[in-house]
């Protein structure tokens, strides 16, 4: 007697391929995760991919915008701007999907549009705009910050490799206090 297959609710399904993609981001670039991959690591058929996404440069860029979302909402949980980028330092550099999200959502095949709502920098201006900067001088900075912040994050081994920390532990903090210390010297520069 054949076994009767068993059919999960989509937003299920969408959800464990989404986690699965982004597993494999943590190890790989998305270019070099083929759908079949994603799928077996989700523990779905790789036909589920096309259903739901239609391709997987669709998949990897919700895949990517979900991280974007939680790294935002990690922002927004701090108590203030400085707090808030911090925070945001925090969460990138503890998730290794996160270097190859960014690069896939603008700077893959198909990027965002510019002008493409990017919740991190939005949740970081609104903090600043709160500590009273403008908004304009407030995006500009948040640009140039996690600028900064991700490539610190994304090269934090190489800085311990040539010697300039004694371990990741020691880097992250001192980053952390070079953040802290650059918002707080911008914000009150912008009270002034």
């Amino acid at each position: 007697m054949a076994r009767r297959r068993t059919y999960l609710p989509a937003e299920r399904v969408k959800a464990d391929l989404v986690d699965a993609t982004l597993r494999l981001m943590a190890t790989r670039r998305p270019s070099q995760v083929t759908v079949r991959e994603i799928a077996a690591e989700a523990g779905h058929d790789h036909a589920l991919v096309f259903r739901h996404f239609g391709d997987k440069a669709t998949l990897v860029r919700t895949a990517s915008f979900a991280l974007l979302l939680d790294w935002a909402e990690s922002v927004r949980e701090a108590d203030d701007a400085v707090d808030g980028f911090v925070a945001g330092f925090d969460y990138l550099a503890t998730q290794p999907s996160l270097a190859g999200a960014i690069s896939t959502l603008f700077t893959g095949d198909e990027p965002v549009e510019p002008g493409t709502d990017y919740p991190v920098a939005d949740a970081h201006v609104a903090q600043l705009v709160a500590a009273g900067m403008g908004e304009g001088p407030a995006r500009t900075f948040t640009v140039g910050m996690i600028a900064m912040y991700s490539a610190f994050a994304a090269a934090e081994r190489f800085w311990v490799g040539v010697g300039r920390f004694d371990d990741v532990a020691s880097g992250r903090a001192a980053m952390r206090e070079l953040v802290r210390h650059t918002v707080a010297r911008e914000i009150a520069g912008a009270s002034s």
